[in-house]
This record gives structure tokens, sequence and C-alpha cells, in this order.
């Protein structure tokens, strides 16, 4: 259920020769049936809203980079930023792991930069709950001082407050048909490599606003 670089598990699992199937586009010296979001594209177009909302620094809270889901939202990240010509800024980026903790370091290290951004983005949103403690703590209003926007989506993201604009990446769509290409495997009814790549969308909440500032 995670695809990282040379990770061990999934060198065992290929030499035990049984069906399965990973939930993440595996590494690219790595080949297996999989099912995951464009996760490049998401962040590309999660970033790129931001920057139409007026947005110019915005700061990235990221997992790890030895997942590849947190390599490809990088990667989109990026290239928003490239193509409308905004300087990346190491200062308003970090990396963690996927947990609250994470993002609330983050948060703090991020907003106490000489220049903090009108907006950040997480690439998950347990991070994001992290971001938003360490942002009341420091006296900083979201969205009125920076926006946030996350990923994942998860049942309790309309709960925080404020309600948290995330990324919808269909996790429940992700395992059904994963398991589906192993009892496809099983079953004989498939003898191809299986990629599918299943779409995003942003669910628009109460965590981001227009950006009306000079900054």
């Amino acid at each position: 259920m995670y695809s990282k670089i040379d990770d061990p598990i999934l060198k065992a699992v290929k030499k035990m020769n049984i069906p399965f199937a990973m939930i993440g586009r595996p590494p690219k010296e790595e080949s297996c049936d999989f099912v995951d979001n464009d996760n490049v594209e998401a962040a590309f177009n999660a970033t790129e809203h931001l920057i139409n909302m007026g947005h110019k620094r915005i700061g990235l809270i990221n997992g790890s980079l030895n997942l590849v889901v947190s390599i490809d939202r990088f990667e989109g990240y990026k290239r928003a930023l490239e193509k409308h010509n905004i300087d990346i800024d190491e200062s308003i980026i970090v990396s963690s792991e996927f947990v609250q903790e994470g993002g609330y370091e983050g948060m703090k290290k991020i907003l106490q930069s000489p220049n903090p951004p009108t907006a950040i983005i997480t690439t998950d949103d347990l991070m994001a709950f992290g971001a938003i403690k360490a942002a009341r703590e420091m006296g900083v209003k979201i969205p009125r001082d920076v926006s946030i926007m996350s990923f994942n989506n998860i049942p309790l993201s309309e709960f925080a407050t404020p309600a948290l604009t995330s990324v919808e990446i269909n996790a429940y769509t992700l395992g059904y048909e994963a398991a589906k290409i192993v009892i496809d495997k099983v079953k004989g009814r498939c003898k191809h490599k299986v990629k599918k790549v299943l779409k995003t969308q942003i669910i628009h909440r109460e965590s981001i606003t227009q950006n009306v500032s000079c900054k």
C-alpha cells in the first residue's frame, strides 16, 4: 500500500512469484501491477489553483522523499511554479513523515522564514491538521493570513477548523481496483501487466482564499 525507493519488501514479494498489486506507482527501475493517481498532475493542478487565486509564494510540506508519491507531488509542485515563472524557494519547502507532528514542525519552520508564504500545500491531511495547530499557536489565521491546500481528502478533513480544501484521491477505488487486479490474476483472467491510473479532483472548502496582497 505504498511505494518507496529500494524497498526490500517489494523485492521479496517479487521473488515469491505470487500475484500481488501495489497501491502507488512503483519506482522507475521496478515493474509490477499497480493502481495509483497521477500525483505529478494532481500536485501541478493544486499548485496552479493557488497561483490562479493570486498566490505567488507557495510553501510545501511534503512527505519523505524516499516515497514515490512524495517525489511525484514535489515534481508537480515544481512544474506549476516553473510554468508561471515563480522561483522555487527552499526556505519554504520541508519534508517529513506523513504524520500530524511532521506538519506541525514543518509549519513552524516555514512561518518563521524571513518571507513566509501566503499559501501552503501539505501532501497529506494529517500533516495539514498539524500545520493548522502550529499556525493557531503562532497567531496566524487560516485562511486570512495563509491558505492551506492538502491531499487525500480523508473524512475528517471537512470537520477541521477551518474545513480543509483537499485533493480527492479516491482511496476506496484505489483499494478496490488493487484487490480486483489480484483476484483476476489468481483466477487466471489476466496475464498481462496492469497499470491503472485514477483521476483526482480538488474538493473546495474553507481553508483557502484569494490573495489580494502584494506579497
